[in-house]
């Protein structure tokens, strides 16, 4: 009867043990939790730091530079601008008294600078002329006191002054305010008729296009001689 008896209470010792022995701890749970939430923070740590030095690593790459960027054409038609100072207004010695008009227009210059010119009204029947001088940057003249006739005008350089560089109001001129973007070959002089006490307007001594001025019959700047 004893033995009997041993025998299950053995076997209820031993299950007791197991039981023991499966059930989890708190504590242990805790520390798992613990590590668990260490190592995705390792892990994140790493990964952000990996972003800082790709976003370090693209801000320090060189912006892309143009190789040629294009220079914009300057602007032909010019807005007029009132001269700065009262410019030089002369006439040859040999003017005729009688009833006088005046000439205007604008002037440009194939730069993005338009330097000092000398405007020249030239009388092609009498040889008279009268002229000018402007300031730079001027895009704009006026002759006033101009004898009643037909003349020619012209535009020089007032410095490093050209025979095979000035400008004149010609067919091309014309051409090239009608249309700035015109092929203009015609460089033929018009003749500008000045009426008494009235003002001839858009005369405008454009055409510094010709390649052979003096050849297209053009007259050289007279009072450089």
């Amino acid at each position: 009867m004893t033995k009997k008896l041993l025998i299950p209470l053995v076997l209820l010792m031993l299950l007791s043990a197991c039981g023991t022995v499966l059930q989890p701890t708190p504590g242990a749970d805790l520390q798992a939790t613990n590590a668990d939430l260490s190592i995705k923070a390792t892990v994140m740590a790493a990964e952000k730091n990996a972003l800082s030095q790709a976003l370090t690593q693209v801000a320090l790459q060189p912006s892309p530079t143009c190789p040629a960027c294009p220079t914009p054409e300057p602007t032909l038609i010019p807005s007029p601008v009132p001269p700065t100072a009262t410019p030089e207004n002369q006439a040859t010695p040999t003017a005729t008294a009688g009833p006088t008009g005046s000439i205007s227009g604008t002037l440009i210059f194939p730069s993005d600078h338009i330097p000092r010119q000398r405007v020249l009204a030239y009388n092609f029947n009498t040889g008279h002329y009268y002229w000018m001088n402007t300031n730079a940057g001027q895009n704009y003249y006026r002759l006033d006191d101009i004898p009643v006739g037909r003349y020619w005008v012209l535009a020089y350089l007032v410095e490093n002054p050209s025979n095979s560089v000035y400008a004149a109001y010609s067919k091309a001129a014309i051409c090239m305010m009608q249309n700035a973007q015109a092929q203009c070959d015609d460089h033929s002089l018009v003749e500008v008729e000045v009426k008494a006490g009235e003002e001839t307007k858009d005369i405008s001594p454009w055409d510094w296009y010709n390649p052979d001025p003096a050849g297209s019959g053009w007259p050289t700047d007279p009072t450089l001689k």
